[in-house]
């Protein structure tokens, strides 16, 4: 699973990106992803800012707990401090009334997908809570549920979090970092901003190399000529490292010098004649983002694999490996079986 943004055209003609796709909201939003058991939790904690904020929405799902469970129950222990069925039927109840999750099912047992899902959001946040205050921050009262209101909360708790692991107040102190980490890395890694002409043949893009060399504005016959998504945009497509743009497209990319224009280069979309632009604010705060996401990721994963945690056999099993993390419900045993008066021959 891959999550990170994209930038540039997407579609037939456009789609330069190799990879990519906005990552799910989840516990918390990530740029880099794991897979968090249930709802398909990112595990990687990301930023706010130029992203769609760090809604951290604790959205797994929940259900009534039933079937011989009574709500003195301990259902996990999190270094020492217990999670009963009482305040995982509250998260449920939370989730019902809140009218978020379209109409409720039936009641579920405990050992239910739903309820793992409560309890896996209740374990996360008791395991990075002495982390959390820590750094003098109280972490929100929250019931697992996974509402608009609680993924407000605990957002907010991430931004404070961000702000205690880079100095994001000191801006000389973030262009030091960013020309730092941009000095690291391999040129097709880095942030480079770009515009691009995309037509169809090589003779249309020879035509466009002439216009621009007669000293036409590159965004005018961009807005003009460009067969691609970009086009009436003067065929802006944001900035990206080059490595996420098909290969020929790259090449051409990191053999500019900012300020420079390509001569036409065949991809399978057509022919791209491409403008290298300086790298502008959006692209440094892209390298900021990514500096908080490795250092909330770090934090993040330290704190949850430094507690403690043990789950009643019967809501299911903690799963931290793998690229997973969260409470893994019992596994049914008739799950996925034949029907056994079905003949499975294939005959």
């Amino acid at each position: 699973m891959s999550c990170f943004r994209t930038t540039g055209d997407r579609g037939s003609g456009a789609a330069l990106s190799t990879s990519g796709g906005p990552g799910r909201i989840g516990f918390p939003v990530g740029l880099r992803c794991q897979t968090v058991i249930h709802n398909r939790f990112p595990r990687v904690p990301t930023l706010a800012g130029r992203l769609p904020a760090v809604l951290i929405a604790l959205v797994l799902i929940a259900s009534a707990c039933s079937g011989g469970v009574d709500d003195r129950d301990v259902l996990a222990t999190v270094s020492g401090t217990d999670i009963t069925t009482a305040q995982v039927r509250e998260g449920v109840q939370v989730r019902r009334d809140s009218g978020q999750f379209g109409a409720p099912g039936p009641d579920i047992e405990v050992g239910s997908d739903e309820v793992a899902g409560v309890l896996t959001n209740l374990v996360i946040l008791q395991a990075i809570t002495p982390a959390v205050e820590e750094m003098g921050i109280t972490p929100p009262a929250v019931t697992g549920a996974g509402t608009s209101d609680e993924g407000v909360a605990i957002g907010a708790m991430f931004d404070e979090i961000r702000g205690h692991l880079l100095p994001l107040d000191d801006q000389a102190a973030l262009d030091r970092m960013v020309d730092e980490e941009l000095a690291s890395r391999d040129p097709r890694d880095q942030p480079v901003c770009a515009s691009h002409i995309l037509v169809a043949t090589e003779e249309e893009a020879q035509a466009v190399e002439d216009r621009l060399a007669a000293g036409e504005d590159f965004a005018d016959l961009a807005t003009e000529l460009s067969t691609g998504p970009s086009g009436p945009g003067g065929g802006d497509l944001g900035c990206s490292p080059p490595s996420r743009y098909v290969a020929e497209f790259a090449d051409a990319l990191v053999g500019l010098a900012d300020g420079e224009v390509s001569a036409p280069v065949q991809s399978q979309f057509g022919w791209h004649v491409i403008q290298r632009r300086p790298l502008d604010e959006a692209g440094r705060q892209s390298v900021v983002d990514d500096l908080t996401a490795a250092a909330l990721t770090d934090w993040f994963n330290t704190a949850v694999d430094s507690a403690d945690i043990e789950i009643d056999p019967r809501a299911g099993t903690w799963v931290n490996e793998g690229g997973q993390i969260g409470v893994l419900p019992p596994t049914d045993p008739t799950r996925n079986q034949p029907d056994p008066g079905t003949d499975q021959s294939g005959q």
